[in-house]
């Protein structure tokens, strides 16, 4: 029994959703997103195992990607580069102060 519970833990952990645009991933508001460049294309992985993770962008052909932190993003519409926004409601807890990204 606590095997399969495991595997329903993990199945949940690992099947964020996400919205696709065109281009490398902006802010959706002015406050820049931080971000974290990689020379792969695991920044999926990486993504759905942060908490703090917004977002992610792939260029494949450059074979590199970047994820973004702390405020929603979307694409800017540039060619070689996708962006993939976490979808849902997402409450972030740092410190004392909370953020509700919707």
């Amino acid at each position: 029994m606590k095997c399969i519970l495991l595997i329903l833990v993990l199945g949940l952990a690992c099947c964020q959703s996400y919205s696709k645009s065109k281009g490398s991933c902006v802010a959706v508001s002015a406050k820049q997103a931080l971000e974290s460049y990689y020379k792969d294309l695991d920044c999926a992985g990486r993504c759905d195992g942060d908490d703090t993770c917004t977002g992610y962008a792939i260029g494949e052909s450059l074979n590199t990607c970047a994820t973004y932190h702390d405020t929603p993003v979307t694409g800017d519409e540039r060619d070689l580069m996708e962006c993939f926004a976490k979808d849902s409601t997402m409450v972030k807890e740092m410190g004392n102060a909370q953020f509700v990204y919707e």
